[in-house]
């Protein structure tokens, strides 16, 4: 069996743990002897393109040279456009990407094509099964359904197409299948697979140990954390007001914010206007976050959409619960690892604060925390992406 992956999710020069959940999949299938190629569309345009895209908000194939993480290289497929690509953008580029594949690479050495992203490259994937018969699967991962095509109505009957046409599509979460049926989605082509923990990195520690070595309090005092990006998807902005509830209401408390992004210095002001405890850390090795985990007494993900996030099965097996909001996959991913606040607006930081207080007042064991992780290792969610291929092959 031969892949040949085309991903829109994929580590950037300034970022390489961008899109890591990517990354440790496609390592883990290499683990298990699956050969692949993987590319990310990379593009060639000239000034006035350039214009063009930033002003009608065209989406960037901006990275040029080949990246590697964690051993998995990714190359880039260079594309051109023109400034009329741009301006008629989602009528041209599905066959504009089909056709640098078909450029760039010999499709007679691959048994089939998985497109990670709905739009546009599964739309490219699906037109080149169209047109060369090779067998494609396209991976939905979240914002590719639930906010992309209300945001971008021009692209839905491409990303319909897409899914539509594929041979399997592969969702993360069931929430998310649900909300491409509401696009109008009605093939049975789907297969739900949720994405994995590496439960060999992510290992619970000794809480004082973890402590002791980041430098932080020890118990009793109380930890509470954000893993992500400060960004308004991820709640971020919410971060202040649900730390100023739970210090109201719950004694030796202090909060921690792990990530970066455009809102950290409002909720840093908010945090400092309010007179809380907050260490802000930003981006962290990923090694680094098996300890911070095993630190944390809660993680909290108030987020207003979100896939699978993989930040609840980290925490979990590292004997971490979590408090999230309802928003796409968050329940699949907590389960009975935390708990849930329903909604989105109305008294959220209360809700979600009381939440957190009570998991801190009775915490959950880190036993059953760690065995709900297990459940979730990458070893047994590869094998059922490998049975879902070898099942799709045999059709053919």
């Amino acid at each position: 069996m031969k892949i040949l992956f085309i991903t829109g999710l994929h580590p950037l020069a300034t970022n390489p743990m961008s899109g890591i959940f990517i990354t440790r999949r496609l390592k883990k299938l290499k683990e298990y002897g699956v050969n692949y190629d993987l590319y990310f569309f990379s593009e060639r345009i000239n000034p006035l393109a350039r214009f063009l895209k930033g002003t009608l908000k065209r989406p960037s194939f901006k990275e040029k040279k080949t990246i590697r993480v964690h051993g998995v290289p990714y190359s880039p497929l260079p594309v051109s456009m023109s400034a009329a690509d741009m301006l008629f953008y989602h009528q041209r580029i599905g066959p504009i990407l089909a056709n640098a594949v078909k450029k760039a690479v010999n499709l007679k050495a691959y048994d089939l094509v998985h497109a990670i992203w709905v739009y546009p490259h599964g739309y490219a994937a699906a037109l080149l099964k169209q047109e060369t018969g090779l067998p494609c699967v396209v991976s939905a991962h979240g914002s590719d359904i639930h906010t992309n095509p209300e945001k971008f109505p021009q692209s839905l009957p491409a990303v319909l197409f897409a899914l539509e046409n594929c041979d399997r599509v592969l969702f993360n979460n069931r929430k998310l299948l649900e909300k491409a049926r509401e696009l109008g989605y009605k093939g049975s082509n789907d297969v739900v697979i949720p994405n994995g923990v590496d439960t060999s990195v992510f290992i619970p520690q000794d809480k004082w140990a973890a402590r002791a070595g980041l430098g932080l309090a020890p118990p009793p005092v109380k930890y509470v954390g954000f893993v992500g990006n400060l960004k308004p998807v991820k709640g971020a902005d919410r971060l202040p007001e649900i730390f100023r509830e739970i210090a109201r209401q719950y004694g030796p408390v202090r909060f921690i914010v792990i990530g970066d992004g455009k809102l950290r210095p409002m909720v840093e002001q908010k945090c400092r206007d309010y007179q809380l405890a907050v260490q802000f850390t930003g981006a962290i090795a990923a090694e680094a976050m098996p300890t911070w985990m095993s630190a944390l007494d809660v993680v909290i993900l108030p987020s207003r959409n979100e896939g699978f996030p993989n930040v609840c099965l980290e925490a979990q097996a590292c004997g971490c619960p979590v408090v999230g909001s309802s928003a796409g996959g968050i329940p699949e991913a907590i389960g009975h690892g935390g708990d849930i606040v329903a909604g989105t607006e109305s008294n959220f930081e209360l809700e979600m604060s009381k939440k957190v207080i009570r998991l801190l007042e009775k915490p959950l064991p880190r036993e059953r925390l760690r065995e709900r992780a297990l459940q979730f290792d990458w070893d047994r969610i590869i094998l059922k992406q490998i049975k879902m291929y070898a099942d799709l092959l045999k059709e053919g």
